[in-house]
């Protein structure tokens, strides 16, 4: 509207700058990657939801992955999301897995295609440098509006006889919803400030919270702008709430909801 009915806007360069450089960010992979790129997080969350895994696995050693360099589909440029290392622990020889985390804002058909594409990457590393294959356990995490309607398997669907499915090849991933998250879940990590936050969102995507008791909650667990503005724009995208309701909402939050209120009609000013 600004530009279109030439209404002129007061000069604000630092203000120019800073919507720049947020229209190359995506919202929901920004934040995505800013929760699970700290070990304490990833940490949290597999004791939380895989405790039979957790009891295995060597915490102190994880080391995140530079999945910059592994570039899964060239024509599209993208990458995987999060990668780590860990060692097991309490073995008599030295074993390592290692885990892939891809997020998912909406449910993706390529999901099978871009977690290949990574094993196959990191199988031809690992068994370069060691003459060994590597362990590798994927994760899917799905934080959409939309229900997850994709199998985790790629043989799941298919009517194969029970001896064939044992030894047919299939691709498989553990997968998280808002949905398969329960609110007991969500309560228990209620101290852990970087990982619950992250999933009172998904509490709040699954309707379990409502609109504001979600915000109320994540903002009172999380300090900063930025970090506060990325769960405002998940809740916006993942819910039907409207920009005007969502400014009620915003303005009533003491602990910088107004703050946040105010740039996102900046934002709409500066087109």
């Amino acid at each position: 509207l600004l530009f279109r009915y030439n209404i002129p806007m007061e000069k604000d360069d630092n203000l120019k700058n800073k919507f720049e450089k947020l229209k190359n960010i995506q919202p929901s992979d920004a934040l995505f990657k800013t929760v699970f790129k700290d070990k304490e997080n990833i940490k949290t969350f597999i004791e939380v939801f895989h405790p039979q895994i957790a009891k295995y696995l060597d915490f102190d050693s994880i080391t995140i992955l530079d999945t910059e360099k592994y570039n899964l589909l060239e024509s599209e440029k993208r990458h995987l999301d999060i990668a780590f290392e860990i060692k097991l622990k309490d073995m008599e020889e030295e074993i390592d897995l290692y885990f892939i985390l891809e997020h998912k804002s909406a449910p993706d058909k390529d999901i099978y295609l871009q977690l290949l594409s990574y094993i196959y990457a990191r199988f031809q590393e690992v068994y370069r440098a060691t003459n060994k294959l590597p362990n590798i356990i994927p994760m899917v995490i799905y934080v959409g509006k939309e229900d997850w309607n994709l199998p985790t398997s790629t043989i799941e669907n298919v009517p194969l006889p029970d001896k064939l499915k044992d030894i047919v090849f299939k691709l498989s991933f553990l997968l998280h919803t808002p949905k398969t998250l329960s609110s007991e879940q969500v309560k228990s990590i209620r101290k852990e400030l970087g990982l619950y936050p992250y999933l009172v969102l998904m509490d709040t995507i699954a309707k379990r919270l409502s609109i504001k008791t979600g915000l109320i909650e994540i903002f009172s667990h999380t300090d900063g702008f930025e970090i506060r503005a990325l769960y405002v724009a998940e809740i916006k995208r993942t819910s039907d709430i409207d920009f005007k309701e969502l400014n009620t909402i915003l303005s009533s939050i003491p602990t910088g909801g107004e703050e946040i209120m105010n740039v996102f009609e900046e934002a709409i000013l500066y087109g």
